[in-house]
């Protein structure tokens, strides 16, 4: 899912995304997730780490709220670091604005 310039707030486009995640996680219970929080390449470091930060608290919280375990969500904040477009252009910066939910490998 992806956030609005400086925002943390889950947008009403990207909760069927979310209600359909947590459906999977309820049917799969063992599955843990990173909650990846991710910012563009506008504003500082230290400001970015936090923003992404609260951005995949924000989603986790999310989560927890469709019945998800907190103990099955781990939220991480990555600043403006992963970048999967340019940061050059507004569509660019709008899509590394993410957070991404990536499974943990089970060892």
């Amino acid at each position: 899912m992806h956030f609005n310039f400086d925002k943390s707030f889950i947008r009403e486009v990207d909760k069927p995304v979310l209600d359909e995640a947590a459906e999977t996680l309820k049917a799969n219970p063992n599955v843990k997730i990173y909650v990846n929080g991710y910012c563009d390449a506008i504003g500082t470091v230290r400001y970015n780490l936090k923003l992404s930060q609260r951005r995949s608290e924000a989603v986790a919280a999310y989560l927890e709220d469709k019945g998800i375990p907190a103990s099955q969500l781990i939220p991480q904040g990555f600043g403006k670091t992963h970048f999967v477009a340019t940061n050059k252009t507004a569509d660019g910066r709008a899509q590394n604005r993410r957070v991404e939910l990536v499974p943990v490998d089970q060892q």
